[in-house]
């Protein structure tokens, strides 16, 4: 691929022909042309502004970087039949089940150039987490360069997890990554999605993971370590851009995994919406681990009556590490269902704002929300904020919010410490009962390898 500086993409011309040197469709290069309007046309976000207020918004500024070769696949996955190495830096987990069964997982650009495919995305890509949503936002949708479109067809149903793994790309290179997924009405799939730090780079350890078939994936990469810069030093951050758009059709049903571990160096900008549609059913586990500083912004748009949404979200700092999170849940059909369970821990200097909002609109009577923040600090230099909020404009609903922010309970330590149990070792079992719960909920592959992630960090303690 040819290298090009942002800077020139940001012209409207190098723009086109960076679009058609990928032999992307002429709607799909018009719709990068109208996102790049749309980020130059935006200033960068004030302190002021809501969502801003805990993050400095220079911290994920793209700087002059180049448009080139991303990291090259793990070389295990050509070996492996059901992995697809098609785009660099990214791997795809598609077994022979989901193949037969006509469900597809491709590159975006490649995608969108089939009359079958590039109809639906053109349908799609965008509707959900549009150029106009943020300036960020904005930018991905100019100038991604890592896309991948997961096609589910109506009925099917997958024992099996389909995988989408992004590694960061090297120093220097502009990292914008796209991912649409359309699972059409009465499907059922389980879809994980991992943004991470190139396998082999970072620390020495990894953890891994196996599929109910035998294949072998390491799904943790360990990252963000006690020598990470704060979130005031802008300087030697690599910058990462994502934007997930799922769309869940009529009585389908997604299990939803966002897993971040990037690299200690990384400063990533992630969003991501689920779109359910009448009688949908979404079970969404936000895990975040890696990176230097950290935005995520996720929700569900519940638009048809009688949907359903459970988002759990577990996230562990360490080290100077800044996260900001964002949850947003919105109701706008009758008798939908909401619930959410955001659980933060942190040591050393980390520090962790989250932000969650509700609205449920007045045509979506008869609905419930549920919105639980707790987080456990292991460390009197650790910060957390925590802001829910309610946006209802019907009576006819139920609805609820919580948070909590404290250290280590010294009646529970106590408790432990007193049938023999040491006090650092005591500490380390509280913090995994906190923390089981959401651990319970994300798929059974899964489980052990995030166990196995915490158990390292908290023997850092």
């Amino acid at each position: 691929m040819q290298e090009t500086s942002l800077q020139a993409l940001l012209d409207r011309d190098a723009l086109v022909a960076f679009a058609a040197g990928r032999g992307e469709p002429s709607w799909l290069a018009k719709a990068r042309e109208e996102a790049l309007s749309a980020f130059l046309a935006a200033s960068m976000p004030d302190r002021a502004q809501h969502l801003w207020r805990y993050s400095d918004p220079a911290l994920f500024e793209p700087a002059r970087v180049e448009f080139g070769s991303s990291p090259a696949p793990d070389a295990g996955a050509a070996a492996d039949s059901d992995w697809s190495t098609g785009i660099p830096g990214v791997r795809l987990f598609l077994s022979e089940e989901a193949r037969a069964k006509g469900v597809s997982i491709l590159p975006l650009s490649k995608a969108a150039e089939d009359p079958g495919h590039g109809a639906q995305i053109r349908k799609y890509l965008g509707k959900a987490v549009g150029k106009d949503f943020g300036r960020l936002e904005a930018l991905d949708a100019a100038a991604w360069t890592r896309g991948v479109y997961l096609h589910i067809p109506r009925g099917v149903h997958l024992d099996e997890a389909l995988r989408i793994e992004f590694a960061d790309a090297s120093a220097g290179l502009f990292d914008g990554r796209r991912v649409l997924a359309v699972i059409e009405d009465e499907a059922q799939v389980t879809l994980v999605e991992q943004h991470a730090q190139p396998r082999g780079e970072g620390q020495d350890r990894q953890a891994g993971a196996g599929t109910s078939q035998g294949t072998s994936t390491k799904v943790i990469q360990h990252a963000g370590g006690s020598t990470s810069a704060s979130q005031g030093s802008k300087q030697s951050a690599s910058r990462s851009y994502g934007v997930s758009e799922v769309f869940v059709g009529s009585g389908a049903s997604v299990n939803y995994v966002l897993l971040q571990t990037v690299g200690e160096k990384m400063n990533a900008h992630l969003t991501q919406r689920v779109v359910l549609q009448r009688d949908a059913r979404a079970r969404i586990s936000l895990l975040s681990f890696g990176g230097k500083a950290v935005k995520i912004d996720t929700g569900t748009l519940l638009r048809g009556e009688g949907s359903e949404v459970e988002t759990a979200g577990l996230l562990y700092g360490r080290g100077r590490q800044f996260f900001d999170h964002h949850t947003d849940h919105h109701h706008s059909a009758p008798h939908t269902i909401s619930n959410l369970d955001f659980k933060v821990v942190l040591s050393g200097r980390s520090h962790s704002a989250y932000t969650g909002n509700i609205t449920i609109e007045k045509k979506a009577p008869f609905s419930s929300a549920l919105q639980e923040n707790r987080n456990l600090l292991l460390s009197e230099k650790t910060r957390a904020d925590s802001i829910p909020e309610l946006e209802i404009d019907v009576d006819e609903v139920q609805c609820s919010h919580g948070a909590t922010i404290g250290p280590v309970s010294p009646d529970e330590l106590f408790y432990l410490m007193s049938r023999g149990i040491p006090e650092k070792e005591a500490v380390r079992q509280i913090v995994r009962g906190f923390l089981e719960t959401i651990l319970e909920m994300i798929p059974e592959d899964l489980q052990d390898p995030m166990r196995d992630e915490l158990g390292a960090r908290l023997e850092e303690i």
